[in-house]
C-alpha cells in the first residue's frame, strides 16, 4: 500500500485490488532471490516528472 500512496492511486483501489496486490508479492517473494524480482519500492519517475521536481 505504500507504493500506491506514493503514486497517488490508493484511494481507488478496492478491497480485492489489495487482496491481488498481496497475492502478487507473495508469489513473487517466493520465487526466491535466485530467480530476481520485479517488485519496486518506488515509482518510476518518467522524463515529465523529474523536470516537474527539478
Amino acid at each position: 500500500t505504500d507504493f500506491s500512496k506514493k503514486t497517488g492511486d490508493y484511494q481507488s483501489l478496492s478491497a480485492v485490488d489489495l487482496r491481488l496486490i498481496a497475492l502478487t508479492y507473495q508469489l513473487e517473494k517466493e520465487r526466491g532471490p535466485q530467480r530476481g524480482t520485479n517488485l519496486r519500492t518506488d515509482p518510476i519517475q518518467t522524463n515529465k516528472e523529474q523536470q516537474v521536481n527539478s
